[in-house]
C-alpha cells in the first residue's frame, strides 16, 4: 500500500525505525502511558459494586472482550489486575503474546475492572490517544522484539515490564494520531470483513467437499444404482451389490498411538505429531526431533507404513486424516 510522504523527515536515532517526519519524536512508552497503574486509592475496597472480570480467554487476538462476567468489587481487589475504561491491555505469557491477545478497553461494560495477572497494562496520558497506543502495541516491531525479550522457563515465558516501560513510541500532535487511528479502524475492518468472507466461502466449500465423499462413498459414481438397507441406521440405503463390513476385517492392523510428551532434540529422528497431519497430506512443520532412542521407542508404539492412514484421534485438530506416502 502505497502512502502519501511528509514534506520533512529526519533520523530517529534508532536503526529499526528509521526516519521519521520532522516534528515528531521518540519516547519511550513509560513517558507516554503509565504502566501498569495502582489501583485507585478512591474505590472502596470493600464494595459490592458489579464489575466486569476479564480472565484471559475473554480477550481475542482480534482485540475484541467479552464483559458478560460481573463480580463484586470485594471479590476481585486482591490477585487480580486492575484496569480502567480505555486502558490497553497486553497479555504478557507465551503463547498469548505472540498470539496478539491484547485489547484497547473502550467498550470495557463497567468503568472499571480487573483481569488475569497475566496482563500487562497501559493507560495513556494526556498526549497519547489511547487508540493509537493500541494500534502501536499491535505493531509487527512490537510483538517481535517483545518476543525477543520474553524470560523465564519453558511454556511459562513473559514479556518484562522492562521491555514494555523503555520501548520507544514516536509521539506527535493529537489530531496526526487520531487520523491513524481512525484510518487503522477503517483498514481493519476492511480487511477483517474480507476475512470473514473468505472463511465463510471456505467452510461452504469443506461442507460441499465433505458431501461429494460422503456421498461417493456411501451411494457410488452411478446416481441410477439400485439400492438396498444396509442395516445401519447412519449410513441408510447403499447399492445392492456392495455389502457392509466391520472396518477390522478391511484392515490388516489398527493400533491407537499414545499420548507422549517427549524431550526433543535439534537433530536424531523427525517426530510426526497430530499438529503435521493435514487434510489428506502429511508435513513436517513443527520440525521437531527426538533422540535415536526415543524414536526407536516410539515407532515400536506407533509405526506407520507406506500406504497406511493416519487419523488424528484427539485434541484440536481430532478427525484429520492422511495417507502416508
Amino acid at each position: 500500500m502505497s502512502l502519501p510522504r511528509y514534506e520533512n523527515y529526519k533520523d530517529s536515532g534508532i536503526e529499526w525505525i528509521g526516519e521519521i517526519p520532522k516534528g515528531w519524536e521518540v519516547k519511550k512508552l513509560k513517558y507516554v502511558a503509565f504502566v501498569n497503574p495502582v489501583k485507585d486509592s478512591e474505590i472502596d475496597s470493600e464494595s459490592l459494586e458489579q464489575v466486569t472480570f476479564l480472565p484471559m480467554e475473554k480477550v481475542s487476538e482480534k482485540g475484541e472482550i467479552d464483559c458478560g462476567i460481573k463480580r463484586p468489587i470485594k471479590d476481585l481487589w486482591k490477585g487480580f489486575t486492575f484496569f480502567r475504561k480505555n486502558d490497553v491491555l497486553i497479555a504478557k505469557i507465551t503463547p498469548c503474546f505472540e498470539n496478539g491477545k491484547g485489547a484497547l478497553l473502550n467498550k470495557l461494560e463497567t468503568e472499571i475492572g480487573f483481569g488475569s495477572t497475566e496482563f500487562h497494562v497501559l493507560r495513556a496520558k494526556p498526549d497519547t490517544l489511547p487508540e493509537f497506543l493500541f494500534y502501536t502495541t499491535k505493531s509487527e516491531i512490537f510483538m517481535k522484539v517483545g518476543e525477543a525479550f520474553m524470560s523465564g522457563a519453558a511454556g511459562q515465558k513473559r514479556v518484562p515490564t522492562d521491555f514494555i516501560s523503555e520501548f520507544p513510541l514516536l509521539s506527535f500532535p493529537l489530531p496526526e494520531q487520531a487520523a491513524i487511528a481512525s484510518f487503522l479502524d477503517r483498514k481493519t475492518a476492511e480487511l477483517d470483513q474480507l476475512i470473514f468472507n473468505k472463511e465463510k466461502l471456505i467452510t461452504l466449500y469443506e461442507e460441499e467437499k465433505t458431501a461429494i465423499i460422503n456421498r461417493a462413498v456411501t451411494k457410488g459414481l452411478d446416481p441410477h444404482v439400485k439400492l438396498k438397507p444396509s442395516g445401519v441406521e447412519w449410513l441408510g440405503n447403499i447399492p445392492e451389490h456392495w455389502n457392509v463390513e466391520r472396518l477390522k476385517r478391511l484392515a490388516s492392523k489398527i493400533t491407537d498411538g499414545e499420548h507422549v510428551s517427549p524431550s526433543f532434540t535439534f537433530e536424531g529422528m523427525p517426530f510426526l505429531s497430530a499438529k503435521d497431519v493435514r487434510d489428506d497430506s502429511i508435513l513436517f512443520l513443527n520440525e521437531k526431533f527426538v533422540s535415536i532412542g526415543d524414536g526407536i521407542l516410539f515407532r515400536k508404539r506407533c509405526n506407520p507404513e507406506k500406504n497406511d492412514l493416519l487419523l488424528v484421534s484427539r485434541g484440536a485438530t481430532i478427525g484429520r486424516a492422511a495417507i502416508v506416502d
